[in-house]
């Protein structure tokens, strides 16, 4: 889980530049986001790339400065390659859940969550420009958008890393007695 008052007190602006953010590096499928054809400004972290009129692109940004980004995106945007294996992008959907964020995240994550059943997101066909065009027009334009940002919030709270922690503790204690007996 997240470490919420890490994201609280980091929170700088709702000002919205970008529809959607993308802050992952590790089997990310740039060459699908280069390729799409839609209206709508991106941020991508973890690329050097020279920026575009509808891309904006960093190397490197600091924690702080990440989740200011991510205030100033309407979306978190995950494009998980079809060839990654195991779990890719959890972080950016911790991210995302910290801030109340909906996720646009491809069929390929691995994620151990379902953002569509939840409720605090919409996911797309990895390697799929039109499917993935299709959720992103779908994701801005959902009348429920509001909705997805709302339950993403209350899921990160729920699932924060004060309650994970505890969970851990209390398996530790359980396997502790257990061994002692």
């Amino acid at each position: 889980g997240a470490d919420l008052p890490f994201y609280q007190k980091n929170i700088f602006s709702d000002t919205k530049r970008y529809d959607f953010y993308s802050n992952g590096k590790s089997f990310r499928d740039f060459p699908l986001l280069e390729a799409l054809s839609v209206p709508y400004k991106f941020f991508v972290l973890a690329s050097d790339k020279k920026d575009t009129d509808t891309i904006s692109y960093k190397l490197r940004v600091s924690d702080t400065e990440n989740v200011a980004l991510c205030c100033q995106s309407r979306v978190m945007f995950i494009p998980v390659c079809k060839s990654a294996h195991g779990i890719v992008g959890l972080t950016s959907v911790a991210d995302a859940l910290a801030l109340g964020m909906p996720i646009l995240i491809s069929d390929s994550a691995h994620i151990g969550i379902e953002v569509e059943e939840l409720g605090i997101g919409m996911e797309y066909k990895a390697g799929d420009k039109s499917d993935c065009e299709k959720k992103m027009d779908l994701i801005l334009h959902d009348e429920n958008f509001y909705s997805m940002s709302q339950k993403a919030k209350s899921f990160g709270e729920k699932y924060d890393y004060t309650a994970f922690s505890m969970k851990i503790q209390n398996l530790l204690r359980i396997a502790l007695e257990e061994k002692t007996k």
